[in-house]
């Protein structure tokens, strides 16, 4: 292999690693934002 190809083939890695963690946060935050939300709604019919 050359010392170009190894490079590159690095580089793809580190992006999927990047793309696959920030994925991976973006989920987290999607599923800590759900239940406020829940919440809001449950207190909302309490009240009402």
């Amino acid at each position: 292999m050359e010392p170009a190809t190894i490079v590159a083939d690095a580089g793809c890695k580190v992006i999927d690693g990047a793309l696959a963690l920030l994925a991976a946060v973006v989920d987290d935050e999607d599923d800590e934002s759900e239940p406020p939300l829940h919440a809001d709604n449950s207190s909302d019919s309490e009240v009402a």
